[in-house]
């Protein structure tokens, strides 16, 4: 858009009204919490609980100190994944809300806290999904599971996902 500034000033524009938008309905969420990190990248290393290692980078853990816990938050731009972030693990392998819980435990900054739950955060327009921390134990056998057996089909040569729109290799 360098030929054309004006162009330029106009996107930059609706990015700014829709962060400010953005901003303004996510404080009205955040409850006891206070956006700590972010952008934090971890790495947990194989427990009895998942007995693989996992990497990934946080888009930002919020902390609530009074009652000694953490909550997972993943920026989406758009509205990705249903009101039922425990199934949609299985059912459209969105895998941030339960295995950011994971890697958040491993930090050494959060040890004595419990996970408060997660959630997927669109930006635009502005939409919350929530597992709660409830909901994640009592998916996380399952989803430990179904990891594990997702690895020994990669290792097997097994892929389910097809070159096209959304995979390219």
């Amino acid at each position: 858009f360098g030929i054309y500034p004006g162009v330029w000033e106009i996107i930059v524009e609706n990015m700014r009204q829709k962060l400010m938008q953005f901003a303004q309905q996510d404080v009205t969420q955040l409850e006891n919490f206070i956006p700590t990190y972010f952008e934090r990248e971890i790495t947990a290393h194989p427990t009895d609980q998942m007995p693989v290692r996992l990497r990934g980078i946080i888009d930002r853990i919020d902390i609530d100190k009074t009652k000694k816990l953490f909550r997972i938050i993943d920026y989406k731009s758009t509205k990705k994944g249903t009101n039922n972030l425990a199934k949609d693990f299985f059912t459209l392998l969105v895998f941030q809300p339960i295995l950011y819980v994971w890697l958040a435990q491993q930090t050494s900054d959060l040890q004595g806290y419990s996970s408060g739950g997660s959630c997927l955060l669109s930006i635009s327009p502005y939409s919350k999904r929530d597992l709660t921390a409830g909901a994640w134990e009592q998916v996380r056998p399952q989803a430990a599971q179904f990891i594990l057996h997702l690895i020994t089909c990669m290792r097997a040569g097994q892929f389910f996902i097809s070159p096209g729109v959304q995979c390219t290799y």
